[in-house]
C-alpha cells in the first residue's frame, strides 16, 4: 500500500481503510443476529405467527447484507421462499425483483437517515401506522416526603390544557420504595391507543401528580388524622421529541425534576386564619395540582434541589397487541396498560370497551356554623338503582385493580376546592341502566379525636342512564348538593326520585305540584343551599350511545302491547313449550340498540324520513358500534314499508353512506364485520325454515301464529323480505344513473359509486336468498334484466361528452369493476364479459385514457378472466385497445397504464389452473408483439416504464410455442415487411445486451432474459435459412446484425462464469448450463452454411470471432478456432492474386 514519505497511509487510503472497517462492523452485527435468531428458530418454541414473523425478519437482513456487501439479489415469495425462476411467469419474477430491491432500498435509506438524521429515525415504519403506543419505564423517585405517596402520570396537552390519556397509578413508600415491594425494578407502563393526530400536536408533557398520604399537616403525632390525600407536587417532562419520533432509546433514562408546592405560602396562610378578621386566600399547599404544574410548564426551569423522577421512555408503533408481539422485551402481560381518554384513530371490530370517566372537578361548600371553610372530602361510590354498592367498580389509575370507594384530595380550609381528579369507572354493559354515581362530601378534621364524629353533611347524585335511553352526555355536570339525614342519604329510593343535576331540577320546576314527588325534609330549593358540586363526563364505549333520538336501551327483550317487558328468554321459553299466552301477542319486532329514532321506526312511521336524513349525521364510531343492528333496520324499512318508493331512495343513501363510512381509514377494520353480516346474518334465519313445514305467504295479513308456528312464520317473513331487497337496491341505483345529469343527484351517485362493491354484496347476496327459496322460474329473467337494464344505463352514461359528469365518469370506471366476483355467483360470466365489453366500447376514444385502462386492469384481475369462455370475448377487446395506444401515430401514448395491463394479461396467462392459452398469446402475439418491440425501442433507458414493458416483451416470447413462432413468420405478408421485423429485432436484442435495463444484481432476470433471447434468436436463424441464404434472396445487413447480436450475447459479462465464485460458477452451469457455448456452436453452423457469402463478412467478422475465440472456455474455443482458419482459405480462393489482403 502506497504511503506518503513520513510512512503514513494517504488520506483517500484513510478514508477507503475506515469504509471497510465500517462495513465489517456492519457484518459482524448482522451476523450474530442471524445467529441468534437462528437458534430460536431452530429450538422449536416459536409460536406459528411469530415463527413466520421471524423468517420475514431473517430473509430481510439477508437480503440487505447481500446489497451492501455487493452480491446478487434474492427474490421471494410472500413467506420468504427463494423463487424458482423454471416455476414462475416472467411477470412475475419481475414484479418480486422490483419489491424485494424497494425493500432493500427502504432499509438503507433509514440506516442513512440514522446516521444523518435523527429526526428521521424509525419513519418508514411509523409511516404505515396510524395506531400508536408510549412506553414508560419508571426507574427511581428521589423525593424527602417522609410518608406514602401516590403518583400518578398521565400525558398532557398544554396548548389545549387537556388531559389525553387516564393515570398510570404508583404506590410509593415512606421508605423511598414502592409499596409492593415486588414492582421494584419493574414499574412499567404502556400508553396506548395514541392517534396520528396526538402525534403532531405542537407540545406534548407527560405529568405527575404527588399526592401524600397521611397526616392534614406535615408533622408527627399520634392523634392526628391519618390517611388524608394531600396535594405535595408535580414532575413535568416535555416529552414532543419523544412523541414526534426525534428521540428514540429506551436506555436513556430522563430526569424530571420534582416541584413542591410553596411551602412558605402555605405558612403565611395558616398565620393569615388566625387572625379571623382577615380573609384567607387559597394559596400555598391548597393550590391546585393542576395550576402548579401548569406554572412549571410555563416557566421551563425547576429548582428540584435533586429531587424527581427517573423515566425511560419510548414510542411503540402500534396497538396493544401488535407491541406486545413486536416489543415483547418490553411490553408483558404484567405492564399497565393506560388507554387514551379517548378511541384511537382506527376503531378495532374487537376492542369492546365500556369506560366512563368521571372528573371532580370543583365545588363550593358553605361554613355552615364553622369560623372556617370546611376540609371538604369527596368520597364517590357506584350503585344500583336498590343502593346496593358496585364492588371494585373505580380505577384511580391503571396498575392496580377497582376500588369500591374513591376519596379525593382535601384542601385544608378552602371554600371553593377545585380538584381536577379523574378517575375510570367501569361497570358490565348491561348494569350501566340500572346504575347512580353517589358523591359525598364529609370535613375532615386534622385532630383524629374530631375527625372520628365527623358525618357527611351533603350528598349528590348522577344516573349514568338518561330517562329516553341514552347514556349521560360527555361534559360538566352540575349537581345538586343534598342535605338531610345520613339514613336518607344512603336510601337509594329516597333520593333517586328527585333530580340529580341543575338541568333536571329545571326541567322539573315546570312541572305543577301535584306531579312533583314527594321528598319531604330532603329536598333543596333555590334558596336553601348555597352548596355546589360539579364533575365532568368522558364516554369512551363500544355498545354505549348517547344519541338523543334513541327510545330505549333494551338488551334481549320485547315490547309488548300493553308496555309490559319480560325476558327473551322466557320468551323463547313459551315457543318452545306452544304455550297460548296474553304475553304472546306482541308486537313483531325486537328492540334493539338503533340509531336516530331507527328503533321506535314503526310506532312512528310518520318520522321514518327524518330518522332516515338524520342518520348521515351521527358520528361514525356510534354507528360502527351498532352496524347490525342499524342495517337491520335499514333493510326492515326498505321490505316493510314497500308502499312508499321514497323510503327506498332514503334506505339506499343510508346504506351508502354506512358502507362509506366503513371505507374510511378509521374504520377500515370493520370491513370484515359488514361481510359477516352479509353473509351469515343477512341469511341466517334460513339455516331453521322448511318451506314444507311451515307453508307462509308474503303480506299475508292473518293474525300472527301462536307458539312455534309464529316463530317460524316470523323468521320466514324476514327472510322474504331480505331476499326481494335486490330489485329495490337496483332500481334506486338505476334511477341515479339514469339521472346524472341531474346536479342534485351528483354526489348522492358519486358517493354511490364508491360504495358499489358492498352494495353489490348486499344485492346478490339477496339473489342468493331469493333462489334458494323460489328458485329461477318464480321472476323469470326479472333479475337478469335488471342487471341488463343497469348496464345500459352506464353506457348511456359513458357516451356522453367529455365535459359532462366528468367525475361521475371517472367514477364509474374506476369502482364499477369491483363488483365482478359476486355478480358472476348469480349472473352468467359470458353474458357479464359482453356487458363490460360494450360498456368499454360505449366510450369515446381519447377520453379518460388512464381511467379506462385501470378499469380493464381490474377486469382482468377479476375471476372473469380465468375463463376461458370469458377471455374469448374479454382479450380481443383489450388487445385492441392496447394495439390502438401502442402504435406509432398515438400522440401520448399512457406507458404506465399500458404496461400495468399488459402485465397482469400476461400473468395470468401463464398460469396452469386458468386453463389452455394457446390460441390467447397468439392473439397478443399477432397483434401486439411487433408494437411493444417498437415500444422499447423508442424508449429512453431512463424512463421508469422501460422495464416492464421488456418484461412483457420477454414473457410474450417466453410463453410462445415453436408453433406460434413459424405461424408468426407466417403472418407477414411481404419479404420486406419481415426483413423489417428481423432487423428491428436483432438491433433491439443488441441494445438491451449491450445496455441491460435492470440493475446489475438482478441476476435472475437477467439469466431468464438471456435464456428466452437465445431461444428467440435460434428461432430466428431458421428464418434466415429458408428466406434469405440462397443467392437470389441473401440480405448482407441482415446476417451481419445477426453475426454481430450472437458475438455481443456470448461476450455479455453475464455469462463469463470465470468471473464468478466456485458456488455462484456451480450453481449457475446447473440450472442455466453454459449458454455461450450454445450461442458460440451455433455461431459456427451459421458461418459454415454461408457457402459463398462467407467472403462478404471478412475482414469485418474478424474483429468479433476473435473476441469468441478470446473465451475461456476450452470446448468454444475448439470449435470457433476453425472459423478464422476457414477466413483465410476462403479470402485466399476468392482472391484473384491467390493472396491475403492486408
Amino acid at each position: 500500500m502506497e504511503r506518503e514519505e513520513n510512512g503514513k497511509l494517504k488520506p483517500v487510503q484513510c478514508a477507503a481503510l475506515e469504509n471497510k472497517k465500517t462495513l465489517f462492523r456492519q457484518v459482524q452485527q448482522m451476523t450474530y443476529s442471524l445467529i441468534e435468531w437462528r437458534s430460536q428458530i431452530l429450538s422449536g418454541t416459536l409460536p406459528k405467527d411469530e415463527l413466520a414473523e421471524l423468517k420475514k425478519k431473517v430473509t430481510a437482513k439477508i437480503d440487505y447484507g447481500n446489497r451492501i456487501l455487493g452480491l446478487d439479489l434474492v427474490v421471494r415469495d410472500d413467506n420468504g421462499n427463494i423463487l424458482d425462476p423454471d416455476a414462475t411467469s416472467t411477470i412475475a419474477l419481475f414484479k418480486a425483483h422490483e419489491t424485494a430491491s424497494k425493500r432493500v432500498n427502504e432499509r438503507i435509506q433509514e440506516e442513512r437517515s440514522l446516521q444523518q438524521d435523527l429526526g428521521l429515525r424509525g419513519q418508514s415504519i411509523f409511516n404505515s401506522t396510524h395506531t400508536y403506543s408510549l412506553y414508560v419505564n419508571v426507574k427511581n423517585f428521589v423525593c424527602n416526603i417522609g410518608e406514602d405517596a401516590e403518583l400518578l402520570m398521565s400525558l398532557y396537552d398544554p396548548d389545549q390544557s387537556l388531559f389525553i390519556s387516564e393515570n398510570y397509578l404508583v404506590r410509593w413508600g415512606s421508605t423511598g420504595m414502592p409499596k409492593e415491594i415486588e414492582k421494584l425494578n419493574n414499574l412499567q407502563a404502556v400508553f396506548t391507543d395514541l392517534s396520528s393526530s396526538d402525534l403532531i400536536r405542537p407540545r406534548i408533557s407527560l405529568v405527575c401528580q404527588i399526592v401524600r398520604v397521611g397526616h392534614m399537616e406535615l408533622k408527627e403525632g399520634k392523634k392526628h388524622t391519618c390517611g388524608l390525600r394531600r396535594p405535595f407536587g408535580v414532575a413535568v417532562m416535555d416529552i414532543t421529541d419523544i412523541i414526534h419520533g426525534k428521540v428514540d432509546d429506551e436506555e436513556k433514562q430522563h430526569f424530571i425534576p420534582f416541584q413542591q408546592i410553596a411551602m412558605e405560602t402555605y405558612i403565611r396562610q395558616r398565620q393569615l386564619i388566625m387572625a379571623p378578621l382577615i380573609t384567607s386566600h387559597v394559596i400555598g399547599e391548597n393550590e391546585p395540582l393542576t395550576s402548579v404544574f401548569n406554572k412549571v410548564i410555563a416557566a421551563k426551569e425547576v429548582n428540584h434541589k435533586g429531587q424527581g423522577l427517573w423515566v425511560s421512555l419510548k414510542l411503540l408503533p402500534g396497538d396493544l397487541a401488535q407491541v406486545q408481539k413486536d416489543f415483547s422485551h418490553l411490553v408483558d402481560r404484567s405492564t399497565a396498560v393506560a388507554r387514551k381518554m379517548g378511541f384511537p384513530e382506527i376503531i378495532l371490530p374487537g376492542d369492546v370497551r365500556n369506560d366512563i370517566y368521571v372528573t371532580l372537578v370543583h365545588g363550593e361548600f358553605d361554613k355552615g356554623k364553622k369560623k372556617t371553610p370546611k376540609n371538604v372530602e369527596v368520597t364517590m361510590s357506584v350503585h344500583d338503582e336498590d343502593g346496593n354498592l358496585v364492588e371494585k367498580a373505580i380505577h384511580p389509575g391503571a396498575g392496580y385493580e377497582g376500588i369500591s370507594e374513591y376519596k379525593s384530595v382535601v384542601y385544608y380550609q378552602v371554600k371553593q376546592p377545585c380538584w381536577y381528579e379523574t378517575v375510570k369507572v367501569s361497570i358490565a354493559i348491561e348494569e350501566v341502566s340500572r346504575c347512580h354515581l353517589r358523591f359525598t362530601f364529609r370535613h375532615r378534621s386534622s385532630q383524629e379525636s374530631r375527625d372520628k364524629y365527623e358525618k357527611a353533611f351533603g350528598m349528590a347524585f348522577v344516573k349514568l342512564m338518561n330517562a329516553d335511553g341514552t347514556t349521560l352526555q360527555d361534559g360538566r355536570h352540575n349537581l345538586i348538593v343534598y342535605k338531610g339525614e345520613n339514613k336518607k342519604m344512603e336510601d337509594a329510593k329516597c333520593y333517586l326520585t328527585l333530580p340529580g343535576t341543575k338541568v333536571e331540577m329545571e326541567d322539573r320546576d315546570g312541572l305543577s305540584v301535584k306531579h312533583q314527588p314527594h321528598v319531604t325534609n330532603f329536598t333543596p330549593t333555590k334558596d336553601s343551599t348555597k352548596d355546589s358540586f360539579q364533575i365532568a363526563t368522558l364516554i369512551c364505549s363500544t355498545k354505549l350511545t348517547q344519541n338523543g333520538e334513541k327510545d330505549m336501551l333494551v338488551h334481549g327483550v320485547l315490547k309488548i302491547k300493553d308496555d309490559s317487558q319480560f325476558q327473551l328468554s322466557s320468551w323463547k321459553q313459551e315457543l318452545e313449550l306452544g304455550l297460548s299466552t296474553s304475553r304472546t301477542k306482541v308486537v313483531c319486532t325486537v328492540l334493539r340498540v338503533d340509531l336516530l329514532g331507527l328503533l321506535n321506526w314503526r310506532s312512528n312511521s310518520q318520522n321514518i324520513g327524518h330518522n332516515l336524513k338524520k342518520l348521515m349525521e351521527v358520528d361514525g364510531g356510534e354507528i360502527v358500534k351498532f352496524l347490525q343492528d342499524t342495517l337491520d333496520a335499514l333493510f326492515n324499512i326498505m321490505m316493510e314499508m314497500s308502499d312508499n318508493e321514497s323510503y327506498d331512495f332514503l334506505v339506499f343513501d343510508a346504506l351508502v353512506f354506512i358502507i362509506s363510512l366503513i371505507g374510511d381509514i378509521k374504520f377500515q377494520h370493520f370491513n370484515p364485520v359488514l361481510e359477516t353480516y352479509i353473509y351469515k346474518h343477512f341469511s341466517a334465519t334460513l339455516a331453521y325454515v322448511t318451506l314444507k313445514e311451515h307453508p307462509f305467504r308474503p303480506g299475508r295479513t292473518d293474525e300472527v301464529l301462536m307458539g312455534k308456528l309464529w316463530f317460524c312464520s316470523l323468521i320466514l317473513l324476514l327472510c322474504f323480505s331480505e331476499s326481494d331487497s335486490y330489485w329495490k337496491l337496483t332500481k334506486v341505483l338505476n334511477y341515479y344513473v339514469g339521472n346524472a345529469e341531474d346536479a342534485s343527484k351528483t354526489e348522492l351517485l358519486f358517493a354511490a359509486l364508491k360504495a358499489l362493491k358492498y352494495l353489490f354484496r348486499f344485492i346478490v347476496q339477496s339473489r342468493v336468498l331469493y333462489l334458494r327459496f323460489y328458485g329461477k322460474s318464480e321472476d323469470g329473467d326479472e333479475f337478469n334484466n335488471a342487471i341488463r337494464k343497469l348496464f345500459l344505463s352506464f353506457n348511456v352514461l359513458m357516451d356522453r361528452p367529455l365535459e359532462e359528469a366528468v367525475k361521475i365518469k371517472g367514477a364509474t370506471l374506476k369502482y364499477l369493476p369491483n363488483i365482478i366476483n359476486d355478480v358472476k355467483l348469480v349472473f352468467d360470466p359470458a353474458e357479464l364479459s359482453i356487458l363490460f365489453s360494450k360498456f368499454i366500447q360505449s366510450i369515446p376514444d381519447n377520453q379518460l385514457v388512464r381511467q379506462k385502462l385501470n378499469c380493464m386492469t381490474k377486469i382482468v384481475d377479476s375471476d372473469l378472466f380465468r375463463q376461458a369462455e370469458c377471455r374469448d370475448v374479454l382479450l380481443p377487446l383489450l388487445v385492441d385497445q392496447l394495439s390502438g395506444q401502442l402504435d406509432d401515430n398515438s400522440s401520448k401514448p399512457d406507458h404506465e397504464a399500458c404496461s400495468q395491463l399488459l402485465s397482469n394479461i400476461l400473468e395470468i396467462l401463464d398460469r396452469k389452473e386458468v386453463g389452455p392459452t394457446a390460441v390467447h398469446i397468439q392473439l397478443i402475439m399477432e397483434r401486439l408483439l411487433r408494437r411493444i418491440n417498437r415500444t422499447v425501442i423508442g424508449m429512453s433507458r431512463q424512463s421508469p416504464h422501460i422495464g416492464s414493458f421488456v418484461a412483457c416483451m420477454t414473457a410474450i416470447l417466453r410463453q410462445m410455442e415453436d408453433s406460434h413462432y413459424n405461424h408468426y413468420i407466417s403472418t407477414f405478408k411481404t419479404r420486406q415487411d419481415l426483413i423489417d421485423f428481423l432487423m428491428e429485432t436483432f438491433i433491439m436484442f443488441k441494445d438491451l445486451i449491450g445496455k441491460n435495463v435492470y440493475a446489475n444484481d438482478w441476476m435472475v432476470m437477467t439469466m431468464m432474459q438471456s435464456r428466452v433471447f437465445l431461444r428467440a434468436i435460434n428461432q430466428y436463424t431458421s428464418v434466415l435459412h429458408r428466406f434469405f441464404l440462397d443467392t437470389t434472396s441473401f440480405e448482407l445487413q441482415l446476417w451481419n446484425n445477426y453475426f454481430h447480436l450472437a458475438v455481443a450475447f456470448l461476450t455479455h459479462d453475464s455469462l463469463q462464469l470465470e468471473n464468478f465464485s466456485h458456488a455462484k460458477r456451480n450453481k449457475m452451469v446447473k440450472k442455466y448450463g453454459d449458454m455461450r457455448k450454445d450461442i458460440g456452436f451455433k455461431i459456427k453452423d451459421m458461418w459454415c452454411n454461408l457457402g459463398p457469402h462467407k467472403i462478404k463478412f471478412i475482414p469485418s467478422m474478424v474483429g468479433p470471432i476473435l473476441e469468441v475465440t478470446l473465451t475461456p472456455e476450452p470446448e468454444l474455443r475448439k470449435a470457433t478456432i476453425p472459423i478464422f482458419f476457414d477466413m483465410m482459405q476462403c479470402e485466399f480462393n476468392f482472391s484473384g492474386s491467390r493472396n491475403f489482403h492486408m
